[in-house]
């Protein structure tokens, strides 16, 4: 997506303080975990894109489904991945058609501070 940061900040939640981003892709599903189970785990994935628009994005949208039982959901606490906007390593014009690969690198149960997320244009694709 795309949105505005204050210099002091690589990543933020989305409060009432703060608009959702301009979101250029559809959302997709990065990872799954059992929160009984998570530990310090390193994730590193490529996720496949396609730009439904022409713009700029500079972020990443953020947010985590939990699953307490079969059909009760939330979508994260302000302890637990509340949903959030993070910028990526650099910025990137895309055009709509564009198909992307945003290479992703994080770990659980660190700070974001630490998260990288790069978006590139896949040569071969109308940019």
């Amino acid at each position: 997506g795309y949105t505005s940061f204050e210099k002091q900040h690589k990543h933020f939640p989305v409060m009432f303080t703060h608009h959702l981003p301009t979101l250029i892709t559809k959302q997709k599903q990065v990872n799954t975990i059992n929160l009984y189970k998570a530990r310090d785990q390193p994730i590193k994935r490529n996720i496949k894109l396609k730009a439904l628009l022409d713009g700029t994005i500079n972020c990443a949208y953020l947010n985590s489904w939990v699953q307490c039982a079969p059909g009760a959901n939330f979508t994260g606490t302000d302890s637990l991945m509340p949903p959030t906007i993070l910028q990526l390593k650099k910025t990137v014009k895309v055009k709509t058609g564009d198909r992307l690969k945003l290479q992703v690198n994080f770990s659980y149960g660190k700070s974001l501070d630490n998260a990288e997320f790069d978006l590139e244009v896949l040569k071969g694709t109308k940019s």
